[in-house]
């Protein structure tokens, strides 16, 4: 299933319509928020992950 890890604000939760590769930042025109790319996707799919993937891994 497709999420928009880099697409959408992990501030507000804002998709953008668009987002070249090139564009190594992230602004959201929403809330303001600017921080590198690649972080904003992975606070976006750790928020993402699913209830029984990250209670498996807290167990081992």
């Amino acid at each position: 299933r497709w999420f928009p890890s880099s697409k959408r604000c992990c501030g507000c939760g804002t998709v953008k319509a668009e987002l070249s590769l090139s564009e190594r930042i992230y602004h959201c025109q929403s809330c303001g928020l600017v921080l590198d790319r690649d972080l904003n996707a992975a606070i976006n799919l750790a928020g993402w992950a699913h209830p029984a993937v990250t209670a498996s891994a807290a167990e081992t």
